[in-house]
């Protein structure tokens, strides 16, 4: 699609973004197929690039979460240890635990809801955070960026609210994935 991955205005929001895009011109294949699966296999440049995309398409301002939105989503305001508590259950959520081995359809575990009625934050896929500290936001800088909720090969302990990873936004692996949200 010309409108899409190919074209260079989405690109833009770093130097790094950019270059990073001239040495890959094609989108890595996802590794697990279906369309109520979350994409993995996605870098931070490629989740921002798609932001700055569907922002044009929808006319909305359309980012990643930073990482105080991230964690208030999954654990509210009482400061859960998992978006639905205290106490982890094979039920709630796709971990090395739940012995799925691959991502698990969004939907699969919305027992696992966060309080604000978010579904699927801990377990499936780690999810890129617009930044890696608390007090950076500047998206322009090559830095590492946070990824939150843990991943289906993931032990139940990185699906806590709290555990974050810091990863170069080059990084790309089937267990990372994206979430969005929509700015008023």
């Amino acid at each position: 699609d010309p409108e899409g991955y190919a074209d260079p205005r989405w690109w833009d929001f770093s130097q790094a973004a950019h270059d990073w895009r001239e040495k890959n011109p094609e989108p890595a294949a996802g590794k697990f197929q279906g369309d109520n699966r979350p994409r993995e296999n996605v870098t931070w440049f490629e989740a921002m690039a798609f932001c700055a995309w569907l922002s044009a398409r929808t006319s909305l301002k359309i980012t990643l979460p930073t990482r105080q939105q991230w964690q208030r989503a999954a654990r509210g305001d009482d400061h859960r240890l998992y978006p639905w508590g205290d106490e982890f259950d094979t039920q709630f959520a796709n971990t090395l635990e739940s012995k799925v081995r691959m991502t698990s359809e969004v939907r699969r575990y919305d027992a696992g809801v966060s309080p604000f009625g978010v579904i699927d934050m801990a377990g499936n896929t780690w999810e890129w955070c617009l930044n890696s500290s608390y007090d950076d936001t500047d998206i322009t800088a090559e830095k590492p960026r946070g990824v939150h909720g843990g991943s289906f090969m993931s032990p139940y302990e990185r699906a806590q609210n709290h555990s974050h990873l810091p990863l170069n936004p080059e990084s790309h692996f089937g267990s990372i994935g994206f979430r969005l949200v929509c700015l008023r």
